[in-house]
């Protein structure tokens, strides 16, 4: 995690101190089950 010295830094993919990423893991799953290639997932991802 970057070095925050007013404590102003929110992360966007997990929030802070948490590394528990099942619920992406998850989401993951549920879209290439709906058809989406890996590259279209990805791409989403580094969206995210």
């Amino acid at each position: 995690m970057p070095q925050d010295r007013q404590s102003s830094f929110e992360p966007q993919l997990l929030p802070k101190r948490r590394k528990d990423i099942s619920a992406i893991d998850d989401k993951i799953i549920s879209m290439y089950a709906r058809g989406m290639t890996v590259r279209q997932i990805s791409e989403t991802i580094e969206d995210i």
